[in-house]
């Protein structure tokens, strides 16, 4: 019985590095290890799901993501992208981790041909200039990555 109570949380329990710092959406999106240890719960499903449905029953083009910091909002985002990424192998573990498979408007919504090309902007207390400009080389060269400066 002594045995258990000196057992720590730390010694069943291990955290993957990458959780132990908030994701980026723009450092994270198209690194398939982000997507590692992601777990989809039942409410990130239903946004996808809901989103989805939006799409295809009326011309609501523009979505707002709140809850809690921490919630997984960012870290959604990234499997979200990763799901309509134009690297197959990335695209194909994103949709096995979101189950995809089992929300068909979502395929319906944003059919994949050769992959999207998602632009990570992020908000910052800066001009959105430097931003918006490299993403614009990246419309041009899509294989190419932005140096971060944050």
């Amino acid at each position: 019985m002594t045995e258990s109570l000196d057992t720590k949380l730390s010694d069943v329990v291990r955290i993957a590095r990458h959780y132990q710092r908030s994701i980026r959406i723009d450092a994270d999106l198209g690194r398939p290890e982000a997507l590692d240890g992601y777990i989809c719960h039942a409410t990130a499903r239903a946004v996808l799901d809901g989103m989805s449905k939006q799409l295809l029953e009326n011309n609501q083009r523009a979505f707002t993501w709140t809850g809690p910091f921490g919630g997984g909002k960012s870290s959604l985002a990234v499997a979200f992208a990763s799901a309509l990424a134009q690297n197959k192998t990335l695209r194909a573990k994103a949709r096995g981790i979101l189950r995809l498979d089992k929300l068909p408007a979502f395929d319906q919504a944003l059919p994949v041909r050769r992959g999207w090309l998602a632009i990570p902007v992020v908000g910052a207390a800066t001009s959105p200039r430097p931003e918006l400009g490299w993403t614009q080389n990246l419309v041009r060269n899509p294989h190419s990555r932005p140096v971060q400066s944050r």
